[in-house]
């Protein structure tokens, strides 16, 4: 029998370094199936880097790689042995040991020297008879909670080592010793499962997740680490809660995921992208505007240049994503991150997994919802009258005549078809003289629009190599009633990764995907859905078309059949990544990267003159078309590259573990277009620059690049995993500013107290997890600065002022005076944390509360005489604050239903924030258009409201606010100040506030959402809600007041003012304009809460298992069907008709939001 030493030769030369590291062991007793218990272990724990399949040989690798723990044992003892399904993570060595021989009879010997001796054990009865006789057969399958297979999974008859494991599809057979043996189901990073046969022949298990038998690894800056380690602010998003998500991008799916993590989508267009924010305010721009700056977002290691790239992540190849949210866990990054990161892992393969080969499919449905439903013809038609005679205008004739109001009640009782009116002269009359009755906006969108999603993938892996490669296309068509509004992307991903030798890795990540959209040009606005929304809301009467089958001058409507043209745009993005990771020695690694990446754009911006046709032949040109006919194309390219090196280092001596990480980074990015324009096709029907012939020609180029590099470190230490502490820091420079100024060095540092491991801790049945966590970080800021800061440049004209000799040549500006000091902004962290898991982590819950202060912010510059003749420099002389705190609570459990288990789970969450103004040097006078220190952002001041008058009395009684003349059913404001006068204060100063009082804040406030999902016998349902706890907006627009132009069903019913509806809504109606409204001054009657609970998504899904999925040709098999944005559970707005979203991002004018409804499928093979 030949001998196995696994590493012989390294005992002698490493026998100092484990005496070093080798402080003292502690005894642990533990039954390992068939194996001794008299045997002991230190408590030592080695970390899973991958989910991975290998074999019992391999394990023992893994546990010598990582520990100080030698194998011996006959060579092929477990040749035959199954292999070992891994899952990612750390573990202790004897959990280790137990799943991996659990089906083995063996038995070992511990060595004084930390040599393990195994050797084959037989087993035997307490007769002294080998126990051969196995006298019930038993088969089942091994399911999650979400009712997947669980491939690997163990199982033992309980007192016994006669154990199998299941196979890649989760079935197993075994034969126990009589009808009523007990089976011992476990799987890495799940909770044990004891099952009584009672004499069933097959079984169904579902294993629950467990925290405790497998502590969660989560993605930190280049590195990884234990949830429970952690001393940052650091989230991680449940990507289970992602899945089957009908939207259009990852950064949708990111809605209502974590606490603090703000989602604003602002249009449901094709082509949208919503903006993405981590814990609010994040200081002021170079213009003094209030910023909500994005984070840092890094796919597998490569940060994206623009946030909204995320979308081209492919979200069926996610695996993990971590949101470091605080300085302490980004200053790693420097100035990279100075408003947080997101870090993103896609799926890579397993080692030793048969190849798996997965398509999933989903169909959508999508209707608008948010439109306002426009009077009919006829009512607009009394309504507009009454207004007019509100006014005292017109001198008592209506706007309407008795005869066209005749015509449109005829025409809406289908007795008549046309809807002009021809004038004596032959041509069409006035605008209030056609008949129409037509719902503009309702008929500019769909009633339904049908979209779809596909996605491959495969993946698997040998001993030595893994890969992972998918596809993904959306096709995503727009709700405009349009042929040109919609969205195309396909996204490939190849990750492939092998071990040239054990101690050397290397690896290859290419990713690809390409976009193509086509929106309506509007006017000369590009896609412009906003003055879209606006010109629909018009006039019900005036059709879109005229009688003669041509655009009515006034309507919007016929843009969308591209008459006015289209906008185009085409992406091409392709990724490649190299890695190489060398581990020359136990628990040192040493990794190195290079990325380079190339984005190319091109857009594609026509724009066509169009009008219609008087009932006589007359052109009428439309009021809504372009100028006149033109092209303009612009084609952009942008390198990028990025390329690390590090050193990771990570060890153990006794209780103290230490983990070094030091590196060097370094980014450039180069970037240029080409623009070129003109008007005047040769033929519209070749629309390029090649056949325009117009003298408008523009042509025009751009170019900038930026560099950033680093040196970065990290030293994490714990003692027992109580006490921990970790310091971080990266030297940072920038291309942005000048030499003198661009370096600078970022620190941090937090502590983290896990009381409950104390022996003193009298709760720890109940609380086995209470760590407190305190944080401070550095980070700088350099996106208020351009490419060249320091750098005076000149701009061009093409023509100067003042005439020389008879004309205006040419000519250049003067550069503005720059200060050479400028630098970076730098924001400072303090924060504190408490995190609690209780009933052995069924129940969690996690809060944090913190302060970021920026500093140096680019503010104003310096006043100094004007006979300087140019800008003087700005400075870095203002600073800002915020203030927040999230808290986020989880709950999970299981129990038998029927005899077959019950899983269900919810999430909580709550996050708020406030900003406010420190120090701000332009503002000596307070006045309002400029910061004022103490100043909140986001504060909203208005009058507050007397009511509406309801007789002369009433007006007589109140302050009025101009000269006009004022009438019952006028709205009318207090004097709260007791001056006499009904106004906003007195030269505009932040300290004069006149008759204003804080209503509350324009942002949301108070934001949570609550998740929950259950899951029984295959079957899987889920809800996610979205809220915000407070919020006002207050607009005075034709959409919710109703003007000349547009009146609504909505407003009708919440009614305007009469002597016969003194307790109507409104005050009188009047024929204005939106700024002669009287009640266009904010005030808190008026002021619209748009507080609300959203149904942000329910999901159902059933796995396919057992017997019926025996009878399909696949492996796996599910069906979902899901609904996206359904409705509120509650809306406080006074205007529900319109979505909370659309009121606070344009007054309602907006693209509107989609509810959707989606049918999707997926398989395995």
């Amino acid at each position: 029998m030949k001998i196995k030493l696994i590493k012989a030769r390294s005992f002698v030369r490493m026998r100092v370094l484990f005496m070093i590291m080798r402080t003292f062991i502690f005894l642990l007793c533990t039954t390992v199936f068939g194996i001794t218990t008299e045997k002991s272990f230190s408590q030592e724990k080695v970390t899973i880097d991958a989910d991975k399949v290998v074999s019992v040989d391999e394990v023992f690798d893994i546990i010598q790689n990582q520990t100080k723990y030698r194998f011996l044992y006959p060579e092929d003892l477990f040749t035959d042995a199954p292999k070992v399904k891994l899952k990612k993570g750390e573990i202790g060595v004897d959990e280790l040991l137990k799943q991996s021989l659990s089906k083995s009879a063996v038995e070992f010997d511990l060595s004084r020297k930390n040599r393990i001796v195994i050797r084959e054990r037989k087993s035997i009865d307490k007769s002294g008879e080998l126990f051969l006789q196995q006298k019930f057969e038993v088969s089942g399958t091994v399911y999650d909670e979400e009712g997947q297979p669980l491939p690997g999974a163990n199982i033992l008859e309980k007192g016994t080592s006669n154990g199998t494991q299941a196979d890649f599809d989760g079935n197993f057979y075994i034969g126990v010793s009589n009808e009523n043996a007990t089976l011992v189901v476990s799987y890495i990073g799940f909770a044990s499962k004891e099952i009584t046969v009672n004499g069933e022949a097959s079984l169904n298990i579902v294993l629950q997740e467990s925290a405790a038998g497998l502590d969660e690894v989560v993605i930190i800056g280049y590195g990884t680490q234990k949830k429970s380690n952690l001393t940052s602010a650091i989230a991680t998003v449940n990507t289970k809660e992602l899945e089957n998500r009908p939207v259009n991008s990852l950064t949708e799916m990111l809605s209502a995921s974590v606490p603090g993590l703000n989602i604003n989508i602002t249009s449901s267009a094709p082509d949208a992208n919503p903006s993405i924010n981590l814990r609010g305010f994040t200081g002021l721009s170079a213009s003094g505007a209030v910023q909500s700056g994005a984070p840092l977002i890094i796919v597998d290691g490569v940060p994206l240049d623009n946030p909204n790239d995320i979308k081209y992540v492919n979200p069926q190849d996610v695996e993990n994503i971590s949101v470091l949210k605080d300085a302490s866990a980004t200053a790693i990054y420097g100035s990279r991150a100075p408003n947080g990161a997101i870090l993103v892992t896609t799926k890579n393969g397993t080692k030793g997994q048969k190849m798996s080969i997965e398509y999933s499919s989903d169909v959508r449905i999508s209707q608008p919802i948010g439109l306002p439903n426009s009077l009919s013809g006829s009512q607009y038609a009394y309504e507009r009258n009454n207004r007019r005679f509100n006014s005292r205008t017109g001198g008592g004739t209506p706007l309407y005549t008795d005869e066209t109001i005749a015509r449109i009640l005829a025409y809406e009782a289908g007795e008549i078809t046309t809807t002009g009116f021809i004038e004596s002269n032959g041509k069409y009359g006035s605008v209030f003289t056609f008949n129409a009755s037509e719902n503009h906006i309702q008929e500019a969108f769909r009633d339904n629009v049908f979209n779809q999603n596909h996605n491959l993938s495969v993946s698997g892996g040998s001993e030595n190599t893994t890969y992972f490669a998918s596809f993904n296309a959306l096709d995503a068509q727009g709700i405009y009633q349009s042929d040109i509004d919609e969205l195309k992307r396909y996204v490939s991903n190849i990750r492939i990764s092998t071990d040239i030798k054990k101690w050397l890795n290397v690896g290859l990540n290419s990713k690809y995907s390409r976009q193509e959209t086509i929106r309506p040009t509007i006017w000369s606005n590009g896609q412009n859905d906003e003055t879209f929304f606006d010109a629909l809301g018009f006039i019900p009467t005036v059709p879109a078309y005229y009688d003669n089958g041509t655009p009515n001058e006034f309507s919007i409507r016929p843009n969308l059949d591209g008459l006015s043209g289209q906008f185009e745009n085409t992406t091409d993005i392709l990724t490649t990544q190299i890695t190489m990771k060398l581990m020359p020695l136990k628990g040192l690694s040493v990794n190195t990267d290079y990325t380079w990446r190339i984005k190319n754009e091109f857009d594609k911006n026509v724009e066509l003159q169009f009008g219609g046709l008087d009932n006589d032949g007359t052109p009428l040109p439309s009021r809504r078309s372009p100028n006149l006919d033109k092209i303009t194309e612009i084609s952009t390219g942008d390198t990028y590259h990025t390329a690390n090196f590090n050193i990771n280092y990570d060890t153990s001596l006794g209780n103290h573990n230490v983990n070094g990480l030091v590196g060097y980074n370094e980014e450039v990015y180069n970037f240029r277009s080409l623009t070129g324009s003109n008007s005047d096709f040769y033929s519209t029907s070749i629309q390029s620059l090649q056949s325009t012939y117009g003298e408008n020609v523009i042509a025009t180029d751009d170019y900038l690049s930026w560099a950033v590099q680093g040196y970065y470190g990290r030293l994490h230490y714990d003692y027992k995993e109580k006490y921990l502490i970790d310091f971080n820091g990266r030297y940072d420079a920038s291309s942005r500013f000048a030499a003198d100024s661009r370096w600078a060095f970022f620190p941090s540092v937090s502590a983290g107290y896990n009381i409950a491991k104390e022996n003193f801790w009298p709760l720890q049945e109940l609380v086995n997890h209470f760590k407190l966590t305190a944080n401070y970080g550095e980070s700088g800021n350099q996106g208020a600065a351009s490419a060249y800061s320091y750098l005076p440049t000149l701009g061009t004209i093409n023509q100067i002022g003042t005439p020389i000799n008879g004309a205006r040549p040419a000519g250049i500006t003067m550069p503005p005076i720059l200060a050479a000091d400028n630098t970076w902004s730098k924001p400072r962290n303090i924060g504190f944390g408490l995190e609690v898991g209780m009933f052995k982590n069924q129940l969690t819950l996690d809060y944090n509360w913190y302060q970021t202060t920026v500093y140096d912010q680019i503010g104003p510059a310096v006043q100094l005489p004007e006979v300087l003749g140019t800008s003087p420099p700005v400075q870095n002389n203002s600073v800002t604050e915020r203030r927040g705190f999230e808290f986020n609570i989880n709950w999970r459990d299981q129990f038998d239903v029927k005899g077959s288990p019950f899983s269900y789970g919810i999430r909580a969450g709550l996050s708020d924030y406030i900003g406010y103004v420190v120090e701000y040097e332009d503002n000596e006078t307070g006045t309002r258009g400029s910061y004022t220190p103490g100043q909140i952002f986001g504060e909203l001041y208005g009058v507050k409201s007397a009511g509406i008058a309801q007789n002369s009395d009433e007006v007589l009684q109140n302050v009025l606010r101009t000269t006009d003349f004022y009438y019952p059913g006028d709205l009318f404001f207090v004097d709260t100040n007791g001056d006499g006068l009904s106004n906003e204060g007195i030269g505009n100063f932040w300290y004069s506030q006149g008759d204003r009082e804080r209503l509350g804040f324009s942002y949301p406030r108070y934001q949570y959402n609550v998740a929950m999902n259950a899951s029984w016998k295959g079957f899987s349902v889920s809800l996610l809600l979205q809220g915000v706890g407070h919020q006002k907006e207050y607009y005075a627009n034709k959409f919710n007041f109703g003007t000349f132009n547009f009146l609504s069903v909505e407003q009708q019913e919440r009614g305007w003012w009469t002597a016969n509806n003194t307790d109507a809504f409104y005050p009188r109606a009047y024929r204005y304009n939106l700024n002669q409204l009287r009640e266009n001054v904010v005030n808190d009657q008026y002021v619209n809460n748009i507080a609300h609970l959203r149904i942000k998504n329910i999901g159902i899904s059933y796995n396919f298992t057992g017997e019926l999925l025996s009878k399909l040709p696949v492996a796996k098999a599910s069906i979902t069907l899901t609904g996206e944005n359904l409705g509120f559970i509650y809306n406080k707005s006074w205007s529900p008709e319109y979505d909370p979203i659309s009121i606070a991002t344009n007054q309602g004018r907006t693209y509107p939001p989609s509810r959707t409804i989606s049918l999707g499928f997926r398989f395995s093979l």
